[in-house]
Order: C-alpha cells, then sequence, then structure tokens
C-alpha cells in the first residue's frame, strides 16, 4: 500500500478522533462557517419590521412612557373641519397654551417627554391619558380616556371612570392628577 493510499485513513481518523485543540479549532471553523453562511444568505425582499435601534435611542435619553394602549377599532383621522383646541390654564391665570387638536389620530398626556401633551406635576402618571378621535354612528367625536392612572382624571371636577372613553363637549375643563394645570376644551364648530 502507497502512503497516498494510507492518508485518507489519517485523515479520517483524526477527524473521528480529535485531540482537545483540534476539537477546538473544529468548533471554531465551524461557528465561523455559520456566521459567513448566514451572512451571505440572500433575503427575499427588505425587513421593516423595528430593529429596537430607535427605541433604545429614546429610551437612553428618557423620551419614553410606558404605553398600556391600543387605539380601539373605530379609531380615525380628525374630520377635515376640525377646530378643536385645548386652552391650557396654570393656577387660573391667563391662558398658559393653545393646543390644536387637528393632526393627529390621538394625543398622549401625561408627564413623560414623550407624550404630546405634557403636565409635570408628582400626580400625573408617565403616561395618564389619551384624547382619541372616534368614529361612533357615523359621526367624529373626540374621547378622553384615564388609562388607569392611579390619581384619576377630573372632567368639569368628577372624576373620570377609569379605562372608559369619555365624550369631551364643548367648554369641558379636564385637570390630571392633583396638578393644578387645567385644560378648557373648546370646538369652534359646535
Amino acid at each position: 500500500m502507497t502512503e497516498l493510499e494510507q492518508r485518507p485513513v489519517l485523515v479520517k481518523q483524526e477527524i473521528a478522533e480529535p485531540s482537545v485543540p483540534n476539537r477546538l479549532l473544529k468548533s471554531l471553523l465551524d461557528a465561523t462557517r455559520k456566521q459567513v453562511q448566514a451572512a451571505t444568505t440572500m433575503v427575499d425582499g427588505p425587513n421593516y419590521k423595528p430593529s429596537g435601534v430607535l427605541a433604545a435611542d429614546a429610551a437612553a435619553k428618557g423620551l419614553t412612557a410606558q404605553t398600556n394602549y391600543a387605539e380601539p377599532v373605530d379609531s380615525c383621522n380628525p374630520p377635515a373641519n376640525a377646530n378643536q383646541r385645548l386652552y391650557t390654564f396654570e393656577n387660573h391665570d391667563d391662558i398658559q397654551s393653545t393646543i390644536r387638536l387637528d393632526n393627529a389620530r390621538f394625543y398622549t398626556l401625561g408627564r413623560s417627554k414623550a407624550c404630546d401633551i405634557r403636565v409635570d406635576h408628582d400626580t400625573v402618571a408617565d403616561l395618564h391619558g389619551v384624547l382619541q378621535y372616534r368614529k361612533v354612528d357615523d359621526a367624529v367625536k373626540i374621547y378622553l380616556i384615564d388609562l388607569s392612572s392611579p390619581t384619576g382624571v377630573l372632567v368639569n371636577g368628577t372624576r373620570a371612570p377609569s379605562a372608559s372613553f369619555v365624550e369631551l363637549l364643548n367648554q369641558d375643563v379636564i385637570k390630571l392628577g392633583s396638578s393644578e394645570t387645567e385644560f378648557i376644551f373648546i370646538d369652534g364648530n359646535a
């Protein structure tokens, strides 16, 4: 038998019973091959799923509010002729700001920097409530929901039921928790 005929047997024996350094080298090579194969595998198309990078960046900047809110099935865009606003008052003083409610399906209320309408007070939760446009009986109306906040939402001095939508009417006064900030809802179409 020639030396060449003996080599395949020796190689097979080394692979079948590798020594410890050879086993480590083999597992390293296998892992590298798998990584290269995974990196070069063709994908059918682009992947538009969230990667989590933006959420991680927002969390690092403190711009997140833990959300336990999901839009209802009858949520909709504000009507084209929406002329609804929230006027903000602090301690019954003059108007602090005016918030137009005509460019989003919903507006988040709370203490977090990520909220659309912020109230910086200890009794206000990070995500306290939501103003939501809904289409009910072929009419688009705006509703307020308290997201089970510990200190509640007051509408005209009465605590709104937790986790239930309350239709907002012209000149309703809204308060979050024990904050001195008051919002007056004005419907210019009413």
